[in-house]
């Protein structure tokens, strides 16, 4: 039986890690198909959440970089997030935001 398609009212009920989790396991399904097209995803998603929802983008890192031997890798993703963070304050005062 062919798996029934997505509906708002689904994505609705959807927790923010659920949400999360569903939309990066879509990209990473395209990914199977289109290296390029699953990159500038990958890109323009983390951008969408850093800017909009950062307790979403941390959370991801977090579950990405779940588990013993991690940690280093955890902290420079978020200090990564840091800089994108700030390349952004510097980006809004230069176009007076």
């Amino acid at each position: 039986m062919p798996a029934q398609r997505l509906i708002y009212d689904d994505a609705i009920a959807l927790s923010d890690e659920e949400l999360e989790r569903r939309l990066y396991g879509r990209i990473y399904d395209v990914d199977a198909h289109d290296e390029k097209l699953a990159d500038e995803l990958y890109v323009l998603v983390d951008e969408l959440t850093e800017r909009h929802a950062p307790q979403i983008a941390r959370m991801s890192l977090e579950r990405i970089f779940a588990g013993e031997g991690w940690a280093e890798d955890l902290e420079e993703n978020l200090e990564a997030m840091r800089e994108h963070e700030g390349a952004r304050m510097i980006r809004s005062a230069l176009e007076g935001d």
